[in-house]
């Protein structure tokens, strides 16, 4: 259950910051208003009060009234701005059990003023579950998936440009295929992170609009993706129940603690990696001279970028409060029609690399052919130019 009254304004936090905060620097020594000077201006700055008017609906209408969401939130926050200025690192449960119960400092900062409120572990995963709206249970601690799951690394299929020779992914849906479910108004594909990218739209990307730092009438779009490694095994682990005597050991499902994560070939490092593809839409502010992200995505690994964008699009469409970009600027990886389709059908300029390994395309027109460079050749056996005309 949701009470407005239990949570923690935006101007209680920062009228709570600055007088325990300076009140404490006079009366504990272990605490330094100034310390994480630069972790509590981002904080002082980020008003969460807009949630108020999302978030309720993720909680049940009866029960006992949730605590502490606010600080929570904050926790999550400043537990990945320090992520690497503790000895917490990556881990949810020393930056709770051991990091923010030894420092009053990070307390207060979260808005807690005593170690005592400090919200407990459970409380962070019960506050993360309720917006990731992935209806199955494949994240909990008994859940079971099969030991095969991963698979082998896979083998080294790389061609001369440093890129996978064969698609990344054997999945049969297309470009295509998902270029029509868009235009056809259906969601693209199952999204569990839905609600934190419009939790993000209304945090960071509506109050960045409103301060000017991005141009809605002229708005270029930039995609790519990158590698997010995972540190979970690929292969899982037994149950204890499992043991070294089982006669089915090899055979038994396993737990995995990052069930999403799959092989992928990082073209940058020329290697394979086991986690995800973080796929960002980003617009670039000339005059600060600065790249604001509008969209984060965490897909699937083998997925290839050509189908991340096209997801990420149709995401974007649905959080970003009606702006619609003038430009979109892609590299090579992008290069097919159905993006070009999209794009024209939504009226969005492209500006995308021209991919040198097509030579030919099965879904291009009867009779046109590709040189070296990628570039389409008419049936007479001339070489096309943009928006060329027939003399």
């Amino acid at each position: 259950m949701f009470k407005r009254e239990s949570w923690q304004s935006h101007d209680e936090y920062r009228t709570f910051v600055a007088t325990i905060g300076h009140r404490l620097s006079r009366n504990n020594p272990k605490y330094s208003f100034n310390e994480y000077d630069e972790e509590r201006q981002k904080l002082l700055n980020l008003n969460l009060d807009p949630l108020l008017d999302y978030i309720p609906a993720f909680y049940s209408k009866g029960g006992r009234p949730a605590a502490h969401q606010a600080q929570i939130l904050r926790s999550l926050i400043l537990f990945v701005l320090l992520f690497n200025k503790t000895k917490a690192r990556t881990s949810l449960t020393l930056w709770v059990r051991e990091v923010l119960p030894n420092s009053i400092s990070l307390a207060v900062l979260i808005g807690c003023a005593s170690l005592e409120e400090l919200p407990p572990l459970g409380s962070y995963y019960d506050f993360m579950n309720r917006f990731w709206t992935d209806p199955g249970n494949r994240y909990s601690r008994t859940a079971l998936l099969p030991a095969g799951k991963n698979g082998k690394k896979p083998k080294k299929l790389i061609g001369a440009d440093g890129k996978l020779a064969e698609p990344e992914d054997s999945c049969t849906i297309t470009a295509k295929d998902i270029v029509n479910d868009i235009l056809d108004g259906k969601p693209a594909a199952d999204n569990p992170q839905a609600a934190l990218q419009k939790i993000f739209s209304i945090l960071a990307v509506l109050p960045s609009i409103r301060l000017g730092l991005i141009d809605t009438q002229n708005l270029t779009l930039s995609g790519d993706g990158t590698a997010v490694v995972s540190h979970s095994s690929p292969y899982g682990r037994h149950l204890s129940s499992c043991g070294k005597d089982c006669p089915y050991r090899d055979g038994c499902a396993r737990h995995y603690s990052d069930p999403d994560a799959t092989w992928g070939w990082d073209s940058d490092n020329k290697t394979w990696y086991f986690g995800h593809t973080l796929y960002m839409l980003c617009t670039r502010n000339n005059t600060l001279k600065i790249e604001l992200p509008l969209l984060m995505k965490f897909t699937d690994a083998r997925r290839h970028d050509s189908k991340n964008f096209l997801y990420s699009m149709d995401d974007f469409g649905r959080n970003a409060f009606g702006i619609s970009p003038k430009n979109v600027c892609l590299d090579s990886a992008h290069d097919n029609l159905p993006t070009y389709e999209l794009l024209e059908h939504w009226d969005i300029n492209a500006l995308i690399d021209i991919n040198g390994r097509a030579k030919s395309s099965e879904n291009a027109p009867a009779g046109i052919t590709f040189d070296k460079s990628g570039h389409p050749i008419c049936p007479a056996g001339h070489g096309m130019c943009p928006w060329g005309m027939i003399p």
